[in-house]
């Protein structure tokens, strides 16, 4: 029934399951995302999502300038924050998924 919220989600789960993935990646999910401005009430979780977000965008350059310039730290300040990006983008497809359910169901009720 919504073809282009399934190609969303089709993209998000391939760049959740990237090797490398990158801030580019889950900047597509969230600007794609963007596209469904209804769904966005039906989000329980969005304020986390938006604060782990802004926390990644702005520990991960600081750790990666202190890894590959500085010299100071090693491959193990760079995974844990893989790991936050991954699991955080996970909870974003799931949560727009269900607010896309809860969407439809809304609107049944309605009719």
């Amino acid at each position: 029934r919504h073809p282009l919220f399934l190609c969303y989600v089709i993209v998000a789960v391939v760049t959740l399951l990237r090797s490398y993935p990158s801030v580019a990646d889950i900047g597509l999910v969230v600007s794609l995302v963007s596209i469904f401005p209804a769904i966005l009430p039906y989000m329980y979780h969005r304020f986390s999502i938006f604060w782990a977000l802004l926390a990644l965008s702005a520990l991960t350059p600081v750790f990666w300038y202190q890894w590959m310039y500085l010299g100071s730290g090693n491959v193990n300040f760079i995974y844990p924050m893989n790991l936050v990006m991954a699991f955080t983008e996970g909870i974003l497809i799931v949560e727009s998924t269900l607010a896309r359910f809860r969407l439809d169901s809304a609107l049944k009720k309605m009719m």
